[in-house]
Protein backbone atom coordinates (compact mmCIF):
# COMPACT_ATOMS: atom_id res chain seq x y z
CA UNK A 1 0.00 0.00 0.00
CA UNK A 2 1.23 3.59 -0.86
CA UNK A 3 2.64 5.55 1.84
CA UNK A 4 0.40 8.23 1.54
CA UNK A 5 -2.60 6.12 2.05
CA UNK A 6 -0.95 4.70 5.53
CA UNK A 7 -0.55 7.89 6.53
CA UNK A 8 -4.44 9.16 5.64
CA UNK A 9 -6.00 6.02 6.74
CA UNK A 10 -3.97 6.66 10.56
CA UNK A 11 -4.85 10.15 10.47
CA UNK A 12 -8.37 9.48 9.83
CA UNK A 13 -8.57 6.72 12.53
CA UNK A 14 -7.42 8.71 15.27
CA UNK A 15 -8.68 11.87 14.17
CA UNK A 16 -9.73 14.08 17.25
CA UNK A 17 -8.29 11.55 19.86
CA UNK A 18 -6.41 13.15 22.79
CA UNK A 19 -4.34 10.61 23.63
CA UNK A 20 -3.33 7.64 21.40
CA UNK A 21 -0.68 4.71 23.14
CA UNK A 22 1.96 3.98 20.57
CA UNK A 23 0.84 0.18 21.14
CA UNK A 24 -2.68 1.31 19.24
CA UNK A 25 -0.84 2.60 16.52
CA UNK A 26 1.38 0.18 15.69
CA UNK A 27 -1.49 -2.43 16.09
CA UNK A 28 -3.04 -0.36 13.60
CA UNK A 29 -0.76 -0.14 10.66
CA UNK A 30 -0.61 -3.63 11.44
CA UNK A 31 -3.63 -4.26 10.72
CA UNK A 32 -4.23 -2.03 7.40
CA UNK A 33 -0.58 -3.03 6.10
CA UNK A 34 0.66 -6.48 7.80
CA UNK A 35 4.01 -6.28 5.08
CA UNK A 36 5.01 -3.22 7.82
CA UNK A 37 8.09 -4.13 9.71
CA UNK A 38 8.75 -2.70 13.24
CA UNK A 39 11.52 -0.76 12.19
CA UNK A 40 9.20 0.08 9.16
CA UNK A 41 6.63 1.55 11.46
CA UNK A 42 8.73 3.31 13.67
CA UNK A 43 10.12 5.28 10.63
CA UNK A 44 6.23 6.03 9.81
CA UNK A 45 5.39 7.01 13.15
CA UNK A 46 8.73 9.50 12.59
CA UNK A 47 6.97 10.71 9.52
CA UNK A 48 4.15 11.27 11.13
CA UNK A 49 6.33 13.81 14.08
CA UNK A 50 8.24 15.61 11.46
CA UNK A 51 5.38 16.18 9.06
CA UNK A 52 2.99 18.05 12.36
CA UNK A 53 0.49 15.03 11.73
CA UNK A 54 1.10 13.74 15.24
CA UNK A 55 1.92 15.79 18.56
CA UNK A 56 3.99 13.99 21.45
CA UNK A 57 2.88 13.82 24.80
CA UNK A 58 5.08 11.75 26.66
CA UNK A 59 6.24 8.69 26.28
CA UNK A 60 4.52 6.09 24.37
CA UNK A 61 1.94 8.70 23.89
CA UNK A 62 0.64 10.90 21.14
CA UNK A 63 -2.42 12.95 19.78
CA UNK A 64 -3.53 13.41 16.62
CA UNK A 65 -5.14 16.86 17.66
CA UNK A 66 -2.26 18.78 16.05
CA UNK A 67 -1.27 22.34 17.67
CA UNK A 68 1.10 25.13 16.78
CA UNK A 69 4.07 25.39 18.76
CA UNK A 70 4.38 28.09 21.22
CA UNK A 71 7.16 30.78 20.23
CA UNK A 72 7.76 32.91 23.84
CA UNK A 73 7.79 36.41 23.12
CA UNK A 74 10.87 38.63 23.92
CA UNK A 75 11.01 42.14 24.50
CA UNK A 76 13.57 44.95 23.37
CA UNK A 77 14.93 44.98 26.28
CA UNK A 78 15.96 40.88 26.22
CA UNK A 79 19.34 41.17 24.85
CA UNK A 80 20.77 44.28 26.78
CA UNK A 81 19.54 42.13 29.93
CA UNK A 82 21.05 39.10 28.53
CA UNK A 83 24.43 40.81 27.84
CA UNK A 84 24.50 42.60 31.29
CA UNK A 85 23.93 39.27 33.12
CA UNK A 86 26.55 37.43 31.15
CA UNK A 87 29.10 40.69 31.39
CA UNK A 88 28.75 39.56 35.31
CA UNK A 89 28.14 36.36 35.34
CA UNK A 90 29.67 34.54 32.09
CA UNK A 91 29.42 30.80 32.66
CA UNK A 92 26.25 31.09 34.57
CA UNK A 93 22.82 29.41 33.50
CA UNK A 94 20.60 31.96 32.79
CA UNK A 95 16.50 32.17 31.34
CA UNK A 96 14.87 35.71 30.41
CA UNK A 97 11.14 35.71 29.71
CA UNK A 98 8.44 38.19 29.74
CA UNK A 99 5.05 37.55 31.48
CA UNK A 100 2.83 40.07 29.08
CA UNK A 101 1.53 37.34 27.53
CA UNK A 102 -0.19 35.28 30.47
CA UNK A 103 -2.05 38.60 31.06
CA UNK A 104 -3.41 38.31 27.76
CA UNK A 105 -4.47 34.77 27.81
CA UNK A 106 -6.20 35.38 31.02
CA UNK A 107 -8.02 38.57 29.46
CA UNK A 108 -6.51 41.09 31.96
CA UNK A 109 -4.26 42.95 29.81
CA UNK A 110 -3.66 46.24 32.12
CA UNK A 111 -2.21 43.83 35.09
CA UNK A 112 1.29 44.14 36.01
CA UNK A 113 4.27 42.90 33.58
CA UNK A 114 7.34 40.81 34.84
CA UNK A 115 10.17 40.58 33.11
CA UNK A 116 12.15 37.60 34.62
CA UNK A 117 15.55 37.00 34.97
CA UNK A 118 16.40 33.49 36.50
CA UNK A 119 20.56 32.86 37.15
CA UNK A 120 21.83 29.78 39.49
CA UNK A 121 21.62 30.82 43.04
CA UNK A 122 25.48 31.76 42.92
CA UNK A 123 24.78 34.51 40.42
CA UNK A 124 21.90 36.03 41.51
CA UNK A 125 23.43 38.43 43.28
CA UNK A 126 25.98 39.63 40.61
CA UNK A 127 22.80 39.99 38.16
CA UNK A 128 21.10 41.71 40.33
CA UNK A 129 23.82 44.42 41.08
CA UNK A 130 24.37 44.78 36.94
CA UNK A 131 21.22 45.15 36.18
CA UNK A 132 20.71 47.95 39.05
CA UNK A 133 22.05 49.97 36.42
CA UNK A 134 19.01 50.16 34.52
CA UNK A 135 16.42 52.85 34.60
CA UNK A 136 13.59 50.01 35.55
CA UNK A 137 12.83 48.54 38.90
CA UNK A 138 15.06 45.08 39.62
CA UNK A 139 14.51 43.52 42.40
CA UNK A 140 16.21 40.57 43.86
CA UNK A 141 13.77 37.53 44.51
CA UNK A 142 11.19 38.95 46.12
CA UNK A 143 8.26 37.10 48.18
CA UNK A 144 4.40 37.50 47.35
CA UNK A 145 4.17 40.09 50.39
CA UNK A 146 6.40 42.11 48.83
CA UNK A 147 5.19 41.57 45.88
CA UNK A 148 1.44 42.83 46.31
CA UNK A 149 3.16 45.28 48.81
CA UNK A 150 5.64 47.48 46.32
CA UNK A 151 5.45 45.81 42.68
CA UNK A 152 2.24 45.38 42.30
CA UNK A 153 1.33 48.90 41.74
CA UNK A 154 4.15 49.63 39.08
CA UNK A 155 3.33 48.64 34.97
CA UNK A 156 6.56 46.57 35.41
CA UNK A 157 9.15 45.26 36.83
CA UNK A 158 12.25 43.06 36.33
CA UNK A 159 12.45 40.52 39.00
CA UNK A 160 16.06 37.74 39.38
CA UNK A 161 14.90 34.84 40.50
CA UNK A 162 16.44 31.59 40.93
CA UNK A 163 16.90 28.98 38.12
CA UNK A 164 16.09 25.48 38.50
CA UNK A 165 18.84 22.96 37.46
CA UNK A 166 17.89 21.60 34.24
CA UNK A 167 14.54 23.56 33.67
CA UNK A 168 13.25 23.23 29.85
CA UNK A 169 14.63 26.02 27.99
CA UNK A 170 14.66 27.30 25.00
CA UNK A 171 17.10 29.39 22.18
CA UNK A 172 15.27 32.41 20.27
CA UNK A 173 17.38 35.34 18.49
CA UNK A 174 20.41 34.49 20.74
CA UNK A 175 18.20 34.58 23.96
CA UNK A 176 17.34 31.60 26.47
CA UNK A 177 14.11 31.53 27.78
CA UNK A 178 11.33 30.18 29.41
CA UNK A 179 9.44 27.10 27.13
CA UNK A 180 5.83 26.81 27.54
CA UNK A 181 6.24 23.73 29.92
CA UNK A 182 7.99 25.74 32.27
CA UNK A 183 5.84 28.75 32.19
CA UNK A 184 3.24 26.10 33.31
CA UNK A 185 5.14 24.40 36.39
CA UNK A 186 5.99 28.28 37.55
CA UNK A 187 2.45 29.23 37.60
CA UNK A 188 1.44 26.08 39.72
CA UNK A 189 4.24 25.54 41.94
CA UNK A 190 4.77 29.18 42.57
CA UNK A 191 0.86 30.07 43.15
CA UNK A 192 1.89 32.21 46.24
CA UNK A 193 4.17 34.63 43.99
CA UNK A 194 1.52 34.99 41.05
CA UNK A 195 -1.56 35.29 43.24
CA UNK A 196 -1.10 38.84 43.13
CA UNK A 197 -0.95 39.08 39.65
CA UNK A 198 -3.45 36.57 38.28
CA UNK A 199 -5.79 34.90 40.37
CA UNK A 200 -6.56 31.32 40.76
CA UNK A 201 -9.04 31.00 38.42
CA UNK A 202 -7.08 33.58 36.09
CA UNK A 203 -4.35 30.99 36.33
CA UNK A 204 -6.47 28.05 35.41
CA UNK A 205 -7.59 29.65 32.53
CA UNK A 206 -4.45 30.50 31.39
CA UNK A 207 -3.64 27.03 31.78
CA UNK A 208 -6.42 26.05 29.76
CA UNK A 209 -5.62 28.27 26.91
CA UNK A 210 -2.27 26.72 27.11
CA UNK A 211 -3.16 23.20 26.26
CA UNK A 212 -6.06 23.78 23.56
CA UNK A 213 -3.73 25.89 21.70
CA UNK A 214 -0.31 24.50 21.98
CA UNK A 215 1.60 21.63 21.78
CA UNK A 216 2.97 20.35 25.42
CA UNK A 217 4.86 17.98 26.33
CA UNK A 218 3.27 16.18 29.04
CA UNK A 219 6.49 14.31 30.35
CA UNK A 220 8.90 17.40 30.23
CA UNK A 221 6.53 19.62 31.98
CA UNK A 222 6.46 16.67 34.73
CA UNK A 223 9.97 15.84 34.82
CA UNK A 224 10.67 19.96 35.71
CA UNK A 225 7.95 19.78 38.55
CA UNK A 226 9.72 16.42 40.10
CA UNK A 227 13.22 19.00 39.46
CA UNK A 228 11.23 21.22 41.54
CA UNK A 229 10.09 18.63 44.21
CA UNK A 230 6.35 19.20 43.39
CA UNK A 231 4.88 16.81 40.98
CA UNK A 232 2.54 15.77 42.86
CA UNK A 233 1.10 19.42 43.37
CA UNK A 234 1.40 19.83 39.23
CA UNK A 235 -0.11 16.53 38.66
CA UNK A 236 -2.87 16.98 40.78
CA UNK A 237 -3.63 20.40 39.45
CA UNK A 238 -3.61 19.04 35.80
CA UNK A 239 -5.50 16.54 37.12
CA UNK A 240 -8.41 18.83 38.39
CA UNK A 241 -8.57 20.74 35.86
CA UNK A 242 -8.96 18.26 33.31
CA UNK A 243 -5.66 19.18 31.93
CA UNK A 244 -4.03 15.74 32.43
CA UNK A 245 -3.36 12.85 29.45
CA UNK A 246 -3.52 10.01 31.39
CA UNK A 247 0.03 7.61 30.35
Amino acid sequence: MPEENILQQLTTHFADRQSVQRDEVVGFLHEVAPELTDKTIAWRIHQLKEKALITYVSRGVYSFVVKEEWTPELTRWSTRLRNLVREASPEAGLCIWHSGFLNEWASCPNNHQYTFIEVERSAMESAFDALTALSKKVYLNPDAAFVERYILPLEESIVVRPLVSEAPLLELKGVTTSSLEKVMVDLMVDDLFFRPVLSDEKTALVLKQAVSRFQVNQSRMLRYAGRRNQRTKVYNRLRELELLIDT
